[in-house]
């Protein structure tokens, strides 16, 4: 490449890079806003949550309260989705959360435009939460199943693929971490895996 379009194209770069913040000063950590709201960087997305635990939430739930981040493998390759999930609330069976992705943020990927969030209610079944997709996308239909958080702040979960016609399926395990955010108050009861 000649001198002029490097000069371009670093510009560009330069300038997509200070409007966005360098990645390295992002912070994860969740900032507190008015009225008990907060909010934090995920996959490159800036998400406001409020974590308000119903009363009678069981412990294996409330364990689920909180900020997580991870990496999902796209079809068996070597690229990965960066996602994000806040846990809001968990009542009579349905979890309220924030599911947040970036396909650019993952690992082999160059899709920037592929990001976005979304407030993606879960349901319960037993001790595990799945987000389940309400319409099929190019013939699939997805969902994430996981299990309760173990000691170690990590989120276990399996990212599934199913065909609409049910004749090709697939799960791809993955993990997500804990970020650090304050549950609302009283005992929390972290599950072991």
């Amino acid at each position: 490449m000649n001198r002029i379009a490097q000069a371009i194209v670093g510009s560009l770069l330069a300038a997509g890079c200070s409007m966005q913040g360098a990645p390295g000063k992002i912070s994860s950590q969740p900032t507190s806003l008015r009225g008990g709201a907060s909010h934090v960087r995920l996959c490159d997305e800036r998400v406001a949550f409020e974590i308000k635990p119903s009363s009678g939430v069981r412990p294996e739930e409330r364990s689920y309260y909180g900020v997580w981040k991870g990496e999902v493998p796209l079809g068996g390759a070597t690229g990965t989705m960066c996602v994000g999930l806040v846990v809001q609330d968990i009542q009579q069976g349905k979890a309220n959360n924030w599911w947040v992705w970036n396909l650019g943020a993952g690992q082999d990927m160059t899709n920037l435009q592929g990001m976005g969030a979304a407030n993606w209610w879960g349901r319960m079944d037993g001790d595990r939460m799945f987000l389940d997709s309400d319409q099929p996308y190019l013939g699939n239909v997805y969902s994430y199943e996981f299990s309760p958080p173990n000691a170690k702040g990590e989120l276990h979960g399996k990212f599934k693929v199913e065909s609409t016609d049910r004749t090709r399926k697939a799960a791809y395990p993955f993990v997500m971490y804990r970020s650090p955010t304050p549950i609302a108050a009283s005992a929390t009861s972290v599950a072991s895996h």
